[in-house]
């Protein structure tokens, strides 16, 4: 039974220290809280009216998509709702669906441009170029970590 319980002990030392490097890199990068860019669409209409707030769109009923593939949520903030897109390859340079209910569906295109961080840990981040929205350019409002598009429908 002793001989069991070392070798078990010998095993498990042996895989907690084969999972690392010389520089600790793998213990860094598990300890890091990874937050990726998004691009957040506010839907208004001419007077200014957030239209996921004020019953125009079903927040349930909306989302985006690419080749199937759904790449947004609705967010809360401060301003209202918003459709969130999370920032990535999945989403550049292709034409993505916004469903907006069963009769209405957008198409918005994304360019975008990526840039290391420098750290091994991090994925590249990625920032919007330019946003079409119905064949539309749209202005792209830098906020702290994300961007933001308002869309007048």
């Amino acid at each position: 039974m002793k001989l069991i319980k070392k070798l078990y002990c010998l095993v498990l030392i042996i895989s907690i220290f084969s999972c690392d490097n010389d520089d600790g890199f793998v213990a860094q990068c598990a300890a890091i809280d990874y937050a990726v860019p998004s691009l957040l669409i506010e839907l208004q209409d001419t007077s200014g009216a957030n239209l996921l707030e004020n019953g125009t769109y079903n927040p349930d009923e909306v989302n985006v998509t690419v080749t199937e593939t759904n790449v947004s949520r609705i967010a809360e903030t401060e301003n209202g709702r918003v459709i969130e897109i999370l920032l990535s390859n999945t989403v550049n340079s292709r034409d993505a669906t916004v469903v907006l209910n069963d009769t209405e569906t957008d198409i918005l295109r994304l360019d975008l441009n990526s840039s290391s961080t420098g750290f091994p840990c991090f994925f590249p981040i990625f920032n919007v170029e330019e946003a079409l929205y119905n064949g539309t350019v749209q202005t792209i409002e830098q906020l702290e970590f994300n961007q933001k598009i308002t869309v007048i429908k």
